[in-house]
C-alpha cells in the first residue's frame, strides 16, 4: 500500500498491509489491532481499547503521535523504541503499564510537546541535542511520568536539552539514571 500526502488509513482489523510507501504528512489509523508493528510513519494513531503493544525494535514517527484511551507497552525487556520528529498526544486516563515500558526517542533540535490526559510509564526518555521537550497537562491536576525500570532506563538529556515536567510528578524507579 502506498499512501501519499495528507491521506488517512484506517485500520479497523486485526490485518495490516504492507506499506511500500508513507508520506511523512500521512495519518495511519491502528484502531483495532493489539500488536503496533515497527517501522516508519507520518502521524500515527492508536486507538481502540485494552492493551497495545509496540513490537520488538524502532518504530519511527515522522509527525505527531496520539494515543486514546488505551494501555500502551512494548515488547518484552522494554526493547521497543519509540523515535519521534513530531509532538505526543496521551489521551490515556486509565491505567499505565507497570512492565514492558517503551524507549521514547525525542530526535527534534526545537521545541516537542508531550499532551498528557493521565499517568505515563516509559523505560527511557532520549531527547536530541537542543531539544526543549515539555510536558502539557490540561487539566492542572499533577500526573505522575514514571521512568525506569528494574532493568535500568532514565532520562538522556543531550547537550542543550531542557526538560520541562510542568505541574507533573517525575519518578525515577528500578535502576533509572540520569
Amino acid at each position: 500500500l502506498e499512501v501519499r500526502d495528507n491521506a488517512i488509513v484506517n485500520l479497523d482489523h486485526a490485518w495490516v498491509p504492507e506499506f511500500a510507501a508513507l508520506s511523512p504528512s500521512s495519518t495511519i489509523n491502528f484502531n483495532a489491532i493489539s500488536t503496533i508493528p515497527a517501522g516508519t510513519s507520518g502521524n500515527l494513531h492508536i486507538g481502540g481499547s485494552g492493551t497495545k503493544n509496540l513490537s520488538q525494535g524502532e518504530t519511527i514517527v515522522m509527525g505527531e503521535f496520539t494515543t486514546d484511551n488505551i494501555i500502551l507497552k512494548g515488547a518484552p525487556s522494554n526493547t521497543s523504541i519509540l523515535t519521534l520528529y513530531g509532538d505526543v498526544k496521551l489521551n490515556n486516563t486509565g491505567s499505565i503499564a507497570a512492565d514492558n515500558t517503551i524507549h521514547y526517542n525525542f530526535v527534534s533540535d526545537t521545541v516537542q510537546t508531550i499532551d498528557l490526559a493521565g499517568d505515563m510509564a516509559a523505560f527511557r526518555l532520549s531527547m536530541a541535542e537542543n531539544n526543549k521537550l515539555t510536558f502539557n497537562n490540561p487539566s492542572g491536576i499533577p500526573f505522575t511520568i514514571k521512568i525506569g525500570s528494574t532493568n535500568g532506563g532514565g532520562i538522556e538529556p543531550g547537550n542543550g536539552s531542557v526538560l520541562n515536567i510542568g505541574n507533573n510528578i517525575l519518578e525515577l524507579s528500578g535502576g533509572a539514571t540520569i
